[in-house]
């Protein structure tokens, strides 16, 4: 699932998928086919409170 919020693909990976390796996170669910990196969600007082994963899709086979 994801989202489009000003020309930019945000994708919503779950709280399993994540772990303790944000770079493994990607690679397994990035594959070959989409270009990103995640990101901090911040509130409007600047305190994270979460994360996302902005992509580009490059290529979908």
């Amino acid at each position: 699932m994801y989202t489009i919020i000003e020309d930019e693909h945000v994708a919503r990976i779950p709280p399993q998928l994540l772990g303790e390796s944000f770079d493994q996170a990607v690679e397994d669910v990035a594959r070959d086919t989409l270009c990103g990196r995640i990101l901090d969600v911040r509130d409007e007082t600047e305190r994270v409170i979460g994360k996302c994963y902005v992509i580009s899709i490059i290529d979908i086979k």
